[in-house]
């Protein structure tokens, strides 16, 4: 049996009416199928999600388990992974045809990176065809990352060995165990982030997580609390980049996701404020050092072998 390259790790929970175009999107790849595998993890769904993944039982793995979160989910997926890089996706976005092709082309070029990171966007902007170029900057680290990125598991791609070193995802990390992870993985060196092309559509419906302030406010006082805990790698060296981070993160939720979206919500943003007290100044001083972060921009030529340099 051929190794794949990939394995592409799905947790998915009561999203029958959506699940089927997702995986469809996973099959649909230009990369050659004997290099890549689908994993779905279903976390106890009482709906009809396991009946919409039967008609393609024969060419991915489902697990079903209790339901224990995604966290939880991620992790068992990932356990029975059989790929060198693991591609995190949500079970209600849509991966474009030449993603994986990218990936791998941005991996070949700096030499097999712990951490990729892609881009997302909420409209199916398709590259037309193959592209021809992959713009990407490479970081120091994520600590150490002074390019903007809107943290989805799905625009994550994650060297397995690196990931289960970390122990995976934490399971208390709830809405955001994006963010979680990453955080483990901060002083992996180095990370990729690609700028152009977009590979992911971020589907906005009625049931996405970010839309229960409940739920997101939770999750983003659990990184809180391990960040006190000192979960995450760095030390003091780092703790400023780990608390500048975290503090942007409470003012965009506090902003974008209570306060624009429904005023009523202040209860959570007085919640947030008080838990991440000296954060929020930390965003703005690591914000004022941001140029002095190394990172390296460079244009990838897509219709050149995967193994040449620009």
């Amino acid at each position: 049996m051929t190794t794949p390259f990939f394995s592409i790790v799905v947790p998915t929970w009561n999203r029958g009416k959506l699940i089927g175009e997702t995986i469809q999107s996973l099959l649909n790849q230009d990369f050659p199928h004997s290099q890549y595998e689908i994993i779905v993890v279903d976390d106890g769904s009482t709906d009809d999600t396991v009946n919409h993944l039967e008609p393609f039982s024969s060419r991915i793995r489902i697990f079903q388990q209790q339901n224990s979160g995604a966290p939880s989910a991620r992790n068992r997926g990932m356990q029975h992974a059989r790929g060198e890089y693991i591609v995190c996706f949500d079970h209600d976005d849509i991966l474009f045809p030449y993603a994986l092709t990218v990936y791998k082309r941005v991996i070949d070029a700096f030499e097999h990176p712990p951490v990729l990171l892609a881009s997302q966007g909420r409209t199916r902007t398709i590259t037309p065809g193959k592209p021809r170029r992959v713009e990407c900057i490479k970081c120091k680290d994520y600590f150490g990352k002074s390019v903007p990125t809107i943290t989805i598991n799905s625009i994550f791609i994650l060297r397995k060995d690196r990931v289960l070193s970390v122990g995976g995802y934490s399971p208390d990390s709830g809405s955001y165990d994006d963010q979680d992870i990453l955080f483990k993985l901060g002083n992996a060196s180095p990370i990729v982030k690609i700028i152009h092309p977009t590979t992911v559509e971020y589907r906005l419906h009625d049931r996405n997580a970010t839309r229960d302030s409940e739920f997101v406010t939770q999750g983003l006082l659990a990184l809180i609390r391990n960040e006190r805990r000192r979960v995450y790698p760095g030390g003091v060296s780092r703790m400023l980049d780990r608390r500048g981070l975290i503090g942007s993160s409470v003012l965009w939720v506090c902003y974008f996701d209570h306060f624009k979206a429904r005023p009523r919500r202040l209860v959570h943003i007085v919640r947030l404020l008080l838990h991440a007290r000296g954060m929020v100044l930390a965003a703005f001083i690591r914000r004022g050092f941001k140029y002095f972060y190394s990172k390296e921009a460079r244009s990838l030529d897509c219709s050149i072998s995967e193994s040449a340099e620009t």
